[in-house]
């Protein structure tokens, strides 16, 4: 009669990172130490869907949303479940609402609008990166580049605008006196 005394497995995944419009991922374990039988990993969405061994080949995905990926860890003592769950992201195209592109210096300030809504504003006069509010009597005249920038870190849709400030033109005129019967008068500035 033999006795053989084995060690329950102690077995934890990697942290996945997230990815924008595709992925291609190394599921990675981070402690492996026991008595193992086999490994059976699960990739619902992936290519290849499934794998049975230690090292998970590098699995493909088409399509942006949210994944979970399972490994089952059968051992002699004791059976173990993991998953881990990441998110593909996509771009969202980015336009922009009826942003005026000209302002005088001595406009006041404006709120600009772009589609999808939440994102953040950048660039001279822009005095509130979340709400897009742009100051023309802070920037010198001349052509501004306004960058809007959108969703995670790990998959951003960005747009840019030009915006042209000019200096105010001073305007003469000459005193003219008109009455109430006077004939049609073009005036002149």
């Amino acid at each position: 009669w033999n006795l053989k005394v084995v060690a329950a497995p102690n077995v934890s995944l990697q942290n996945p990172p997230n990815f924008c419009e595709t992925a291609e991922l190394m599921p990675m374990l981070q402690t492996n130490t026991g008595d193992v039988t086999k490994y059976l990993w699960s990739f619902p969405g992936g290519t290849p869907s499934s794998f049975e061994g230690l090292n998970s080949p590098k699995i493909k995905y088409n399509t942006p949303g949210p994944y979970t990926y399972t490994l089952q860890v059968v051992a002699p003592c004791d059976t173990i479940n993991l998953s881990k769950t990441f998110t593909i992201f996509s771009k969202s195209p980015i336009s922009f609402i009826n942003v005026p592109t000209k302002f005088c210096k001595s406009s006041s300030r404006d709120t600009l609008k772009a589609n999808p809504s939440g994102g953040k504003w950048s660039g001279n006069g822009i005095i509130d990166a979340d709400l897009g509010i742009f100051d023309p009597a802070i920037v010198n005249a001349g052509i501004h580049k306004i960058t809007y920038t959108f969703g995670p870190t790990e998959c951003q849709s960005i747009g840019t605008i030009d915006i042209e400030v000019v200096n105010a033109s001073p305007v003469t005129t000459t005193n003219t006196i008109l009455c109430i019967n006077s004939p049609i008068t073009q005036l002149e500035a």
